[in-house]
């Protein structure tokens, strides 16, 4: 399965079944795409149905990281 394929299934299904505003919706798929970006920065053409939660806590960890960069920037900018 692609990554784009994934992502509209995925919108679809939190349009259609869970019934969450298109604002919620957009959130989500921003999230997605970020997280296919990672991959493919990383080098690897993995397929969403193989993505381990391995490589989903690297995922989470990098934009954690990115977060309290910025954060530690603007403290340190006071």
């Amino acid at each position: 399965m692609k990554w784009e394929n994934a992502i509209n299934d995925f919108k679809n299904y939190l349009k259609i079944e869970r019934g969450l505003s298109d604002n919620s919706i957009v959130s989500y798929e921003n999230d997605i795409i970020k997280l296919s970006n990672f991959i493919l920065n990383k080098n690897k053409s993995i397929s969403p149905l193989k993505v381990s939660p391995d490589l989903i806590k690297e995922f989470i960890y990098s934009i954690s990281k990115s977060i309290w960069e910025e954060f530690k920037d603007d403290v340190e900018s006071l």
